[in-house]
This record gives C-alpha cells, sequence and structure tokens, in this order.
C-alpha cells in the first residue's frame, strides 16, 4: 500500500508541474499573440502597417526579452507602438506567472495551490516556501532599479533632449536594460555613447543586475541590507552565480580587448577601447546592446560572444541561454571527472546528483536545439544553395540562431534581411530560449521517480 501511496503522490506532483508547465507557455503565447494583433494596428507604426510576420516577430522579440528586429523601433515605432513594446518587455522579463499572482495577491485573494505550483515553476521549479513575499520582493525590486537606472539616465539624456523626451528615454532604456532585452531607441544601439563612462556604467549595471536573478537579488538584500542573514554563508547558489558571473565578464573583456585591439578598436581612444571591451563582455550576456557595430568584429570575437550568449544569465532572472550555473555545474563535471571523483563539489559543497543530470540534460538539449535550429534556418534563407553561393552565411545565422536562443539580440546585421519563413523559425526559437530550459528543468525535477531495478552492467569504449 506504501508503494501505491507513493506512486499516486508522484504521479500527482509530475501532473501538477506539467499542468503549471502548460499554463506559463499558454501566457507566453497569448502575450505574443496580444502583443501582435496590438502592433499590427495602425496606430503602432509611423509609416505603412507592420505584415503579420514582422509584428509577430516584433512581439516574440518584445515577450521573450530578445531585442532582435527587423524594424528601426525609434523610427518605425509611434508612440503608442514603443509603448506596446516596452510593456511586452515588462511582462516578459519578470514573467507572466509573476504579474498574474502579483495582481492576485494586490486584490487580496488566497493563492491557490495551482496558483503556488506555478510560481514555483517559474522560479526554475525551486521550492517557494513564501509565495507572496517572494513575488512582492521580485516586484518591488524590478521597480526599484528600473525607477532608479531611469533617474540616472535622465540626468545624462537632458544634455541632449527636451525634459520630456529624455525622460521617457530614460525609462525605456532602463526597463529594455534591467530586462536584459535589447531594444533601443537610438538606430545604432549605444554606439554614439561608446565613450561616455556614465552611460556605459549605468547600463552595464541593470543589465548584470537584472541579469544575476531575483533569487540572489533577494538573498543579497536580505543578508547586507536587512541584516536577516547576518552571520550565515550565502547559498551555494548565490555564490556559484556571483562567481562565474564575475569570471565571465572578466574573461569576456581580457578577450574582447586582445581580439579587437588591432581590428575594430583600432584608431580609438584608451577610453573607448577599455568601455567597449567591458560593455561588449557584458552585454552577451543576453542584453543584446552594442556600443560597436557587431558585423565589424573579427571571427574569433564572434566566436567569443556566441560563447557568451549561449551560457546566457541565472536562472529566475530576466535573461536567457543555459544559465550560468548549468555552465558552471558543467565545468565541476570536467574537474570531477579529471580527478576520478563521482562527486561534483563547490565551495566546500557536494551538488545533488539531480542537478548535476538536470544540468547536462539542459546542455545537451540546448546543443540540439541549436544544430536543428541553424539548419532549419539555413534551408528557409538559402535552400541548398554550394557554399561558394552563400560565403560567411553559416556564421552569420549561427550567430543570429545563438543570439536568439539565448534571448541576446546581438546580431551581424542579417536580421532584417531574414526571409519570412527564416522569420517564424527564429521567433519559434526566442519562445524555446525564453521558456525551453524551465521546462527541461521541471520535467527532470519532477521525473525523479526511484528505479525498481537496474540493468545488468557492461564496459563501453569512449574517446
Amino acid at each position: 500500500m506504501a508503494v501505491i501511496q507513493s506512486l499516486r503522490d508522484f504521479s500527482a506532483v509530475l501532473r501538477r508541474r506539467l499542468w503549471a508547465v502548460r499554463v506559463i507557455v499558454l501566457g507566453f503565447v497569448g502575450a505574443i499573440l496580444l502583443g501582435t494583433i496590438l502592433l499590427m494596428l495602425p496606430q503602432s507604426t509611423v509609416g505603412p502597417r507592420l505584415s503579420a510576420i514582422d509584428a509577430l516577430f516584433t512581439s516574440t522579440s518584445g515577450v521573450c526579452v530578445t531585442g532582435l528586429t527587423i524594424i528601426n523601433v525609434g523610427d518605425e515605432l509611434s508612440t503608442f507602438g514603443q509603448a506596446v513594446l516596452l510593456f511586452l518587455i515588462q511582462i516578459g522579463g519578470l514573467g507572466i506567472m509573476t504579474l498574474s499572482t502579483f495582481f492576485t495577491i494586490m486584490l487580496r485573494r488566497r493563492l491557490s495551490l495551482a496558483d503556488r505550483d506555478m510560481i514555483s515553476t517559474s522560479f526554475s521549479a525551486a521550492s517557494v516556501p513564501d509565495v507572496g513575499s517572494l513575488v512582492r520582493s521580485v516586484v518591488l525590486l524590478t521597480v526599484t532599479f528600473e525607477v532608479a537606472g531611469a533617474i540616472l539616465l535622465f540626468f545624462r539624456f537632458i544634455a541632449d533632449y527636451p525634459a520630456g523626451e529624455a525622460a521617457y528615454r530614460a525609462l525605456f532604456h532602463s526597463v529594455s536594460a534591467f530586462c536584459n532585452a535589447g531594444f533601443s531607441l537610438n538606430y545604432d544601439s549605444f554606439v554614439a555613447f561608446q565613450g561616455d563612462p556614465y552611460v556605459n556604467l549605468v547600463m552595464m549595471a541593470l543589465i548584470v543586475i537584472g541579469g544575476i536573478g531575483f533569487v540572489v537579488l533577494i538573498e543579497l538584500r536580505d543578508r547586507f541590507l536587512l541584516h536577516r542573514r547576518n552571520g550565515v554563508t550565502l547559498s551555494l547558489h548565490t555564490r556559484l552565480v556571483l562567481v562565474t558571473t564575475g569570471l565571465l565578464i572578466l574573461g569576456g573583456w581580457i578577450l574582447f580587448e586582445i581580439f579587437e585591439w588591432s581590428n575594430s578598436l583600432s584608431g580609438k581612444p584608451l577610453m573607448n577601447k577599455f568601455l567597449s571591451g567591458l560593455f561588449q563582455s557584458v552585454t552577451p550576456r543576453t542584453a543584446g546592446f552594442n556600443t560597436i557595430n557587431i558585423g565589424s568584429l573579427s571571427n574569433p570575437t564572434l566566436l567569443l560572444l556566441m560563447i557568451l550568449m549561449f551560457i546566457g544569465a541565472a536562472p529566475a532572472s530576466t535573461g536567457g541561454g543555459i544559465k550560468v550555473t548549468t555552465f558552471g555545474v558543467m565545468i565541476g563535471i570536467a574537474l570531477a571527472r579529471f580527478r576520478g571523483s563521482d562527486d561534483v563539489n563547490m565551495f566546500s559543497r557536494r551538488v545533488r546528483s539531480e542537478v548535476v543530470r538536470r544540468a547536462l540534460a539542459i546542455f545537451t538539449a540546448a546543443l540540439v536545439v541549436l544544430v536543428i535550429f541553424t539548419m532549419l534556418v539555413l534551408i528557409a534563407q538559402f535552400g541548398f544553395a554550394s557554399r561558394s553561393h552563400t560565403e560567411g552565411a553559416f556564421l552569420k545565422t549561427l550567430f543570429e540562431v545563438t543570439s536568439a536562443f539565448g534571448t541576446v539580440g546581438l546580431s551581424t546585421g542579417i536580421t532584417p534581411e531574414l526571409a519570412p519563413l527564416a522569420r517564424v523559425f527564429v521567433s519559434i526559437l526566442m519562445l524555446v530560449g525564453r521558456i525551453g530550459s524551465l521546462c527541461i528543468a521541471v520535467a527532470i525535477a519532477a521525473g525523479e521517480p526511484k528505479t525498481r531495478f537496474r540493468y545488468a552492467e557492461e564496459t563501453l569504449m569512449v574517446g
């Protein structure tokens, strides 16, 4: 009887988890469709109306906080259209379930078990003891950082624009940066501010803060501001996120300077060189802004950016990618195998075996998705033309696909040239990149039944 009850309990948990995943997916799809309809309205554009595919692409990029765009947002979208896009960025960055739960709490309604399951699932299948407090903290932190970023940017933009426009641009770019969306009202992103330390530092701070995840932000707030965990060591998750993020930024900065010192950075003032390298090390971690023309970068630099885009931000953040924790666990697995150990240890802690399996599944699935969609986009865009007639197309397409999967938004410039079918494939990939890792994590977490038997063991040659 105990075994039967255990199986029933597991089945119930599995059904709730998978139901929550379906609701989250449908929430994102519903937001994308709503955004598509709004962006197709005549009021959303300055000139001709957007086609259905162009509106779908733009809406998907906004909801999935990617930043890839086939239009000039600052010139082709009206103020209403830009407001729609900003709304899509905000709900995409916070998450559909986070917002719906927040409004439920504000209306003084009690959260059902299904509500708690959905918000727990949306935070990477973590166990959330106090959903209401978590959601309130997430919304409060988001508003605080976005308003603070807007105020700081306003003081700089007021020198170039009238007060009203400066405030609007400051708010738009602050929300876009914190949500790691990468949309800009400037035709050249932030190339014009390449040597401006103030704008660069504010934008990078918003990107990093939004990218380390709400779980980390809440723990740091409780630890250092509210002193609720005074004397208690930071969790393994927070330490891994902070250390990995710091190392990726530093390593990316150094390599970018080495690769581009005599290329895209050649002839620029020293301040511009250092700021550009640091900015382009931060922004591939799913933000998508740029202060250097991406199409002018060398092949090694493009590969470096693809690696950073593939890794992405932290879990429960506004960014995408396989996540820095997954990358950290993969490094830990490799080091453990080299040492001949079965345990993955980090910061004097052993990583649970199910977390290791989850990281392996996410990493493998991400590679498979990249291969499949690169092939689909290449076929949709170039058919089966020979390489001699499509020189350089593979690298540009792989970069575009990686950017879409990582919900980054950086492009070598081929986004507006994508064929209609290729745009559809990239739109699907942006959605997969935004919620795919979550779905895999939930499926793995929910599918951890105890094995009833094991097959006979046999050796196998590898390598």
